[in-house]
């Protein structure tokens, strides 16, 4: 009799000792989930807030433009607005005349002086290939891939002889491409006569740069004559003429 009594009281307090562990299980809160909800854009900012977080600056490049020459001021301003911000998936190819459009009045381009088959004319959309010139040094220093560049028919002022690119609608063009495992963003500025284009990645990108020229830093000289003078028998004077691009009949 002891001993079932003392195993059917063993038996008892085991189920009871279960059940309150059972109960204290139960009575337990689950554990606490945290939810983070992100808003849904479109690839293009959300891919700058990523690239806002902890970005470097990979290159930048500057140039230098005559600010009295308002309208082709205005319109290196507008072309370089048009290619600030933009931003360059892993692989992608930039190309100029489609990110920055066809130049027209109807977009708010200028007429400004160009050059065209050799020949300096005026043009809707003169000093644009500033633009394009002063992005084509930037990501080349940037190490990045250039897939397509054309250089003046004449030597332009503002970047190192063979540094330049120039674009027209719908050829020539300017394209490169973004080649590292990691987005890339263009910012672009005109402030006080100069147009600078950096190119920026996050800070863990590894980028394999490339040493560019640095563009000239002073304007060159215009020089007026008129149709009728003799030109000049003294050989430095008659180099200078001859040589300077911005050389202005009256």
């Amino acid at each position: 009799m002891k001993r079932w009594a003392i195993f059917i009281l063993c038996a008892l307090f085991l189920g009871s000792g279960c059940a309150l562990k059972q109960n204290q299980t139960g009575n337990q809160a689950p554990p606490k989930q945290t939810e983070v909800s992100v808003p849904t854009r479109d690839g293009r900012l959300e891919t700058l807030d990523l690239l806002n977080t902890g970005d470097k600056m990979l290159a930048s490049y500057a140039t230098f433009f005559d600010q009295t020459k308002t309208n082709r001021v205005h319109n290196i301003q507008l072309s370089s607005e048009a290619i600030n911000g933009h931003v360059l998936n892993v692989g992608e190819v930039f190309s100029f005349n489609q990110v920055v459009g066809k130049r027209t009045p109807q977009r708010g381009y200028l007429p400004a002086p160009e050059i065209v088959k050799g020949e300096y004319t005026e043009g809707i959309g003169g000093g644009v290939c500033q633009t394009s010139s002063t992005l084509y040094n930037a990501a080349d220093a940037a190490g990045l891939r250039i897939i397509e560049r054309v250089s003046h028919s004449h030597v332009v002022t503002y970047v190192p002889k063979g540094r330049d690119a120039t674009v027209s609608w719908k050829e020539p063009d300017f394209k490169f491409q973004n080649q590292l495992n990691v987005p890339i963003r263009i910012a672009a500025k005109t402030q006080n006569g100069r147009i600078t284009v950096a190119i920026y990645a996050p800070a863990h990108v590894n980028a394999l740069r490339r040493k560019v020229a640095a563009p000239p830093t002073t304007l060159p000289e215009i020089i007026r004559v008129t149709p009728d003078e003799p030109m000049s028998l003294d050989p430095k004077k008659i180099k200078r003429e001859l040589q300077n691009p911005l050389r202005i009949p009256q």
